[in-house]
C-alpha cells in the first residue's frame, strides 16, 4: 500500500483552496479524493473541538468525531456523523469509531485522546493482531511512534520548539513544592 498524500490546492477560478488526498486504490490507479475524512477524537466537551470541527469542513474534509454524549459539536452541522465517546470502555469506543469511519487521518482533540491513539497503535503493532493498515493510518495522522514518549513530557516538548526557534514562555519541571518556591522567588 502507497502513503497517502495530503495536500492544499489552489482553485483561483472558485477563490479558495481546497484538501486533497492522493493515494493508489486496491488495483494500483491513483485516486485523489478532494473531500479526505478526518476522525476528531475527543474525550471532553470543550468548545475548541466543535470550531475544529468547522474549520475542517470549510477547508473542504468530511468530519467525524468521536466524543462524549451532549457534545457542543452536536449542536452544529460539521459532524456528518457522531460516535459515543464511553469513559468506562474508551480504548473500545474509539477503536469502534475508527472501524466504522475508516478516516483518511484522526485527529485527536485533547491528551487523554491521544493517549487512547498510542495505546490502540501498541496494540494494533503487535502478534497475531497486527493491523498495518490501522498503524499506518495512526503514523500519518499522529507521525512516527518513536516521538510518542516525548509528548507526554511537556518540558521536552516545550524544549524542542525553543531549539527549532520558536517562542516559547520560560519552563521548568517542578518536582514539589520547595522547587515552585525556589522558582518564583
Amino acid at each position: 500500500s502507497s502513503p497517502l498524500v495530503v495536500g492544499i490546492y489552489s482553485a483561483p477560478l472558485l477563490d479558495k483552496q481546497e484538501i486533497f488526498c492522493k493515494g493508489l486504490s486496491a488495483s494500483g490507479r491513483e485516486i485523489i479524493q478532494l473531500k479526505p475524512k478526518i476522525l476528531i477524537v475527543t474525550t471532553e466537551r470543550w468548545f475548541s473541538t466543535a470550531r475544529l470541527a468547522i474549520a475542517l469542513v470549510n477547508a473542504g474534509s468530511s468530519v467525524e468525531v468521536v466524543c462524549p454524549p451532549g457534545h457542543s459539536i452536536g449542536k452544529t452541522l460539521a459532524a456528518s456523523r457522531m460516535y459515543d465517546y464511553h469513559g468506562l470502555a474508551p480504548l473500545l469506543s474509539v477503536a469502534r469509531a475508527i472501524s466504522s469511519s475508516v478516516p483518511n487521518l484522526v485527529v485527536p482533540a485533547d491528551d487523554r485522546a491521544t493517549q487512547h491513539l498510542h495505546a490502540l497503535y501498541r496494540r494494533a503493532s503487535r502478534g497475531r493482531t497486527r493491523n498495518e493498515a490501522f498503524c499506518q493510518m495512526i503514523r500519518r495522522s499522529l507521525g512516527a511512534p518513536d516521538s510518542f514518549p516525548v509528548l507526554y513530557r511537556r518540558a521536552a516538548v516545550i524544549d524542542l520548539a525553543r531549539q527549532a526557534g520558536i517562542r516559547v514562555p520560560e519552563t521548568r519541571v517542578i518536582a514539589g513544592a520547595a522547587y515552585l518556591r525556589d522558582w518564583i522567588t
